[in-house]
C-alpha cells in the first residue's frame, strides 16, 4: 500500500542520522564546559591566597669592622616584624635574623618591628661580597613563603 503523502522513505533515510548526531555534540560539549567550570570554582576554594609580600626600601652602607662590614638601614616602606626578616650572607653559615641578631648591632628595634630608620651592623670576613650578594630575606610567618626585599653586591 502507498502512502498517501507519497514516497517518505527517502526522506527518512537521509535525515535520521543528523539529529542524534548532533544532540550527541552538543552533550558532550555541554558536560565539557560544565567540567571545566566545577573544577575551576573547585581548585579556586581549595587553595587559600598566599599572604601578601612586606615591600620595603633597604640602604646598604659599608662598615669599618674585621673584614667587610655592612650597614642595611630600612628607609622606607612597610613595617615588619623583626622575627620576619634576615640577613643572609656568605660569610654565615646561618642567617642573621633581626630579632635575634646574635652580637651584631641594631638600632631602632625597640618596639620589635623594623621600620624606617631601623638599621642592623654585621661584619663579614675579608672579601665576602665578592663572592656572593647579602640579602634582605622576608619569611612569612603563616607559611614557607619567602621573598628578597633587597641585595647589596658590595
Amino acid at each position: 500500500m502507498r502512502s498517501p503523502w507519497g514516497s517518505t522513505q527517502r526522506f527518512r533515510d537521509a535525515e535520521t542520522a543528523v539529529t542524534p548526531v548532533i544532540g550527541v555534540v552538543l552533550m558532550v560539549a555541554i558536560t565539557i564546559i560544565l567540567a571545566g567550570t566545577v573544577h575551576a570554582a573547585l581548585i579556586g576554594f581549595a587553595d587559600e591566597p598566599p599572604e601578601p609580600q612586606s615591600i620595603a626600601g633597604f640602604a646598604f652602607d659599608e662598615t669599618e669592622c674585621d673584614g667587610d662590614g655592612v650597614t642595611v638601614t630600612h628607609v622606607a616602606g612597610d613595617s615588619i616584624p623583626a622575627d620576619e626578616l634576615s640577613l643572609h650572607s656568605p660569610a654565615k653559615s646561618t642567617p642573621t635574623t633581626w630579632a635575634d641578631p646574635k652580637g651584631h648591632e641594631t638600632t631602632g628595634l625597640e618596639d620589635g618591628v623594623v621600620d624606617a630608620g631601623s638599621s642592623l651592623t654585621t661584619c663579614l670576613s675579608e672579601g665576602a661580597v665578592d663572592d656572593e650578594p647579602v640579602r634582605v630575606i622576608w619569611q612569612s610567618p603563616t607559611d614557607d613563603h619567602t621573598a628578597v626585599l633587597a641585595e647589596w653586591d658590595g
